[in-house]
């Protein structure tokens, strides 16, 4: 076990601790821990960022009118929020798909048998939470997505379309990639062994048993 991951494991600790503790200091606490400290590797950060990130973008894309019930996204805002960025995070949470698949069970060090399910979950939660925050507040930053006062909608750049469409393309071209380098049979390749495989009860040599 590396360092980074016997960190990781402490961290988590302290923050199961901190969430189920009532104690002001160890709430303080627990917000001092950054994004970093649940990864045991760059890598590992990258990687569930960047699907979350698509997973988020898919949420505002995909925004439908409260009242009408009428596609908002498509036409690039979202409506019925205050202009508090944790509205809109609250939004996403509610609407996102698919995060345990992302981030989860399986993402947890095994070290850490002493920690129930139902702790898991809350960490996992808060991580879900935190980094769908972290992208939209950075995505605010780089001007990609503001509040509209008058109008009360929250708008976004094409910009955010377009990237969301080629990291989906890369993401794709990804898994293919890795489907091939493990040898995957192709389609074709099952099917003419389907259609090539002996009934039963015949032997090699052509005589039935």
């Amino acid at each position: 076990m590396t360092a980074r991951s016997a960190g990781v494991i402490n961290i988590l600790h302290e923050v199961v601790v901190a969430l189920t503790s009532k104690d002001p200091a160890r709430r303080y606490q627990l917000g001092q821990v950054s994004l970093e400290d649940y990864f045991r590797s760059e890598e590992d950060q990258d990687e569930v960022f960047a699907a979350i990130h698509r997973k988020v973008v898919g949420v505002l894309l995909n925004a439908t009118c409260p009242d009408t019930g009428m596609s908002t996204g498509s036409q690039n805002y979202i409506r019925g929020m205050d202009g508090t960025v944790s509205s809109l995070v609250n939004y996403v949470m509610q609407n996102i798909r698919g995060l345990n698949g992302v981030f989860g069970h399986r993402h947890m060090p095994k070290q850490s048998v002493y920690m129930s399910r139902h702790e898991w979950d809350r960490v996992i939660a808060r991580v879900h939470h935190q980094i769908v925050s972290a992208i939209l507040v950075t995505m605010r930053e780089d001007l990609n997505l503001w509040y509209m006062t008058g109008d009360g909608d929250w708008m976004f750049s094409n910009l955010i379309r377009i990237e969301y469409d080629r990291s989906r393309r890369e993401a794709r071209q990804a898994w293919r990639d890795e489907r091939s380098f493990h040898g995957r049979p192709s389609k074709q390749g099952r099917r003419r062994a389907k259609q090539n495989r002996m009934a039963p009860g015949v032997s090699i040599g052509g005589h039935t048993s």
